[in-house]
């Protein structure tokens, strides 16, 4: 806190009185702007066409074993695959089957009440 002290004379009066001023205290405020570099112009130079290979490095014999490879895992994922969903059937079919039930009985139940409601 800053305080600031002045003396002030009284032209007809032979004491003097100090007055004492308190200056209000500035705070900074901190603001945040959003920054961005400037983009730079980079040389563009212009690379060599690619040029075919003398000779593929695979053969026909490295393809066919990699698909047989493939395949193979194919086949485990999908059979572990069918796995899992054969458990997720077992345990949601006696969930269903209650489920079914349920509605059948609520809804003969309602339409009992509603013949007896209604005469015809």
């Amino acid at each position: 806190m800053t305080r600031t002290t002045t003396t002030v004379k009284k032209s007809s009066g032979t004491t003097t009185r100090r007055k004492r001023t308190v200056k209000s205290r500035i705070v900074p405020v901190e603001t945040v702007t959003k920054y961005t570099k400037p983009t730079r112009i980079e040389k563009v130079t212009e690379t060599p066409s690619p040029t075919r290979p003398e000779k593929p490095n695979l053969t026909w014999k490295d393809y066919r074993d990699d698909i047989q490879v493939r395949f193979q895992i194919h086949s485990y994922e999908w059979n572990e695959m069918m796995k899992d969903l054969k458990k997720f059937v077992d345990f949601s079919v006696p969930y269903v089957q209650k489920a079914i039930e349920f509605s059948k009985e609520t809804y003969e139940s309602l339409t009992k009440k509603d013949e007896v409601v209604t005469p015809q």
